[in-house]
């Protein structure tokens, strides 16, 4: 492997992308390996958690609303595990949720139904190198 293939390699950000509908989850993942990124994705809070710890994603774009374990709970046990720092980033059409996301020390929300701007601006910017 060259030394720019590599770094290419390296580069590459890896988000994960939890809901539990199975059209939202498609969608933001295609959106966003259009855009270059790595997707990992979970269908609940549980296995969220499981792929956080495995694969150290750059950045969770959660749902609150799920089965198993739901965003909110989600979001306390990575704030929870000391090993475990990545910014969560909800999605949510529950426009009631979004007052207590930062107060619940979440970096961001960004509304459904999707502005496609917004996303994918979203997550560069908690992606960027800088940040990571």
């Amino acid at each position: 492997m060259t030394g720019v293939q590599e770094e290419k390699m390296d580069s590459t950000r890896r988000v994960l992308i939890v809901d539990d509908d199975p059209d939202i989850l498609g969608f933001v993942q295609v959106v966003l390996e259009e855009e270059g990124y790595q997707t990992l994705t979970a269908r609940n809070g549980l296995e969220a958690l499981n792929v956080v710890r495995r694969e150290t994603p750059h950045l969770v774009l959660l749902d609150l609303y799920m089965p198993v374990l739901d965003g909110w709970g989600l979001s306390r046990a990575l704030r929870d595990d000391e090993g475990l720092d990545v910014p969560i980033v909800v999605m949510t059409a529950d426009q009631g949720a979004i007052g207590s996301v930062h107060e619940r020390g979440l970096q961001g929300c960004i509304s459904k139904p999707f502005d496609l701007e917004e996303l994918v601006s979203c997550v560069a910017r908690f992606t960027s190198p800088s940040r990571v």
